[in-house]
């Protein structure tokens, strides 16, 4: 999907400029209305990106006020939704969530 590209493009932009995160904080603005439509109808796929995307955003040095905690909610949230489906689409988030301890 248009989302999925444009979130590994963020990810590599992101590698690529040294761990620059703006890349990332915009993302959910380059994705377009219809990702925020799919978001809203709860589409699986969507909502693993969301989950990815919350890990970056967590993980970004000085964290912004507005993202404490922000990634534990996100994880959770879509952790309960898709209820055991999707699983192995999860597991880099997943596995971030665990070693990272910083949600």
């Amino acid at each position: 999907s248009e989302g999925a590209a444009k979130l590994m493009a963020a990810h590599r932009r992101v590698a690529a400029a040294r761990r620059s995160y703006h890349v990332a904080v915009m993302w959910l603005g380059m994705v377009g209305p219809e990702f925020v439509s799919l978001m809203r109808q709860r589409d699986p796929l969507a909502l693993v990106l969301m989950a990815n995307w919350a890990i970056v955003l967590r993980d970004m040095p000085g964290r912004f006020w507005w993202t404490k905690g922000w990634a534990r909610w996100t994880m959770d949230a879509v952790v309960e939704e898709l209820d055991g489906r999707y699983d192995e689409l999860l597991g880099w988030a997943r596995k971030e969530d665990a070693a990272g301890n910083m949600l």
